[in-house]
C-alpha cells in the first residue's frame, strides 16, 4: 500500500466516526439536559428560585438572585446550554463562566462527552456546569 491509500483509509474512518457521532449528539445532549434538570429540581426543593427553559437544542436555565444593597429588585441570571451546530461540542455558558465539552468517539464505537480531553460522566458534566453557576462566588470544586 502507498501513502496514498493510507490517507485514503484516514478519511474513510474519518468520516465514519463523523458520522456516528452525529448520529449520537442529541442523545448526548438530552442525558446531559435531564441529569441538569434532577439537579435543578432538586436545588428547588433546597430553596433555590431555578428554573429551566429555552428550544430543544438550546436550553437556559434562569435563576433570581437577591438584589444587591442599591436594588430594589431580584434579577435573573442565565445559563445557556447548546449543542452547537456541528454536534461536536456543548457549551455552558453564563454567570460562572463558559465550559466548552466535546463530543467524541472511543475506539470500541461509543460516542461519549469529554472535558480538557478526559471522558466525563453526565451526572459530573453536569455539576461541573450547575456548580459554577450556582456558586460562582466559591472556588471551583468540581
Amino acid at each position: 500500500m502507498s501513502w496514498l491509500d493510507d490517507r485514503k483509509a484516514e478519511t474513510v474512518e474519518l468520516e465514519r466516526r463523523k458520522s456516528l457521532i452525529l448520529a449520537e449528539a442529541e442523545g448526548i445532549y438530552e442525558s446531559l439536559w435531564k441529569q441538569i434538570n434532577e439537579f435543578v429540581n432538586e436545588a428547588k426543593g433546597k430553596g433555590f428560585s431555578v428554573d429551566t427553559n429555552g428550544s430543544p437544542l438550546k436550553r437556559v436555565v434562569s435563576l433570581l438572585v437577591n438584589p444587591q444593597t442599591d436594588q430594589r429588585w431580584s434579577q435573573a441570571e442565565t445559563l445557556h446550554v447548546e449543542l452547537a451546530q456541528d454536534r461536536r461540542s456543548i457549551t455552558a455558558t453564563g454567570r460562572g463562566g463558559h465550559l466548552h465539552m466535546d463530543i467524541d468517539i472511543r475506539d470500541d464505537n461509543v460516542v461519549f462527552l469529554k472535558i480538557d480531553g478526559k471522558a466525563v460522566a453526565m451526572r459530573d458534566a453536569a455539576i461541573k456546569i450547575l456548580d459554577r453557576f450556582l456558586f460562582p462566588q466559591l472556588p471551583q470544586r468540581y
